[in-house]
């Protein structure tokens, strides 16, 4: 904030010979101290005269960093409300409160943090905590103002999601996609083709997507390629990778978490 906004703000009653500023509340600000000397305190000296801003440099850097965080959070609230309206959020996700996690989800979730790059394809056995591990990656990704949708493909999950023009639109340019239990797909001509194309839009922009399965990349690719006589298969996963960026493949070992 310059000197001339505060001159223009509203609550300045008048400047005195002195230069001291005096506000209608009664605070008065000393010419050549910190605009923060009437707010905390603050007695460092700044250099009004050679047109400097108002604030010294420690409290214009504190300044600088809550207007930062203030315009994340804004940012965070219109992505979850705008992802949630087309289904691609889980409901009340603004809400949502990472949980403590277990050592082997801790370690999945480092991996996954290590190059943002890079998609992902983590996959454990049932119960495992993948889930929680994928909402955590797109909490943190929302949080600093990246967009993030979820899907969750178990059944005909995928398909229906794909029929929807807007939800279909935000999956394949949120600059994260989580695909929760992709495994579970219900495979069909029309799913896998969605899944392939999907995966091609996002592949085309490079555009990071973390896959949660029970099965390895291969597997699923073998099945893909079984249930669609080969139509599609490798080449669908292998959209999960582009020039110097290939997936990253992550297996997490854990207990059942549903039974601890």
């Amino acid at each position: 904030m310059t000197l001339a906004r505060l001159i223009n703000s509203n609550g300045v009653s008048h400047i005195d010979e002195a230069g001291d500023m005096h506000f209608e509340d009664g605070r008065v600000w000393k010419h050549g101290r910190c605009y923060n000397s009437i707010v905390s305190g603050c007695q460092r000296e700044v250099d009004w005269d050679r047109g400097g801003t108002s604030y010294c440099r420690q409290c214009g850097i504190e300044y600088e960093q809550q207007i930062e965080t203030q315009n994340k959070h804004e940012a965070f609230e219109r992505l979850c409300s705008e992802y949630e309206s087309v289904g691609l959020l889980p409901r009340g996700f603004a809400y949502y409160k990472a949980p403590g996690l277990y050592a082997w989800q801790s370690q999945a979730l480092n991996d996954i943090n290590s190059d943002y790059g890079r998609s992902v394809w983590l996959y454990a056995e049932h119960g495992n905590g993948k889930t929680e591990v994928g909402k955590v990656a797109m909490w943190n990704a929302l949080r600093n103002a990246v967009s993030a949708a979820y899907v969750d493909c178990a059944g005909t999950g995928l398909s229906d999601m794909a029929r929807n023009h807007n939800a279909r639109h935000g999956a394949a340019r949120a600059r994260l996609l989580v695909l929760d239990d992709l495994s579970k797909m219900l495979i069909t001509d029309y799913s896998a083709g969605e899944l392939h194309s999907l995966l091609s839009d996002r592949h085309q922009n490079k555009l990071r997507t973390i896959v949660l399965s029970e099965r390895s990349g291969k597997d699923f690719a073998a099945s893909l390629a079984a249930k669609t006589e080969k139509r599609f298969g490798a080449s669908t996963v292998d959209r999960l990778s582009w020039k110097g960026a290939p997936v990253m493949a992550i297996e997490m070992r854990g207990e059942n978490i549903r039974r601890k």
